[in-house]
């Protein structure tokens, strides 16, 4: 999956007003800054024989939910929580609640 880059500050004030990473939950997402898109295809439109060339425009490294948080926490100083402390989290206040043993998860 591609993000925009900019669209990870967004991420991160939700994540720090919350203080929980959410949205993407574990999908991995290659970050590409919307003006690096945009003078590469301004560099594309007026460059010669391109004709049928198709381009990826994003990064070769792909960012996990826990990545990202760690990202944020370095910048900001405050780390959020990834998605995975949150279901973890929230499966066993559950269950626990419901008087039953928290279930496995199945990628543990």
């Amino acid at each position: 999956m591609n993000f925009y880059a900019e669209a990870l500050v967004q991420q991160a004030q939700a994540a720090l007003d919350e203080g929980v990473l959410t949205g993407l939950a574990k999908n991995r997402v290659a970050l590409v800054a919307r003006g690096d898109v945009a003078a590469a295809a301004a560099g594309i439109l007026i460059g010669d024989g391109r004709a049928g060339t198709i381009y990826k425009a994003t990064s070769p490294e792909r960012m996990s939910a826990a990545e990202r948080a760690a990202l944020i926490a370095e910048i900001t100083g405050r780390p959020p929580r990834a998605p995975d402390n949150v279901l973890a989290g929230a499966l066993k206040s559950h269950s626990a609640g419901a008087g039953q043993a928290a279930p496995a998860r199945e990628d543990a």
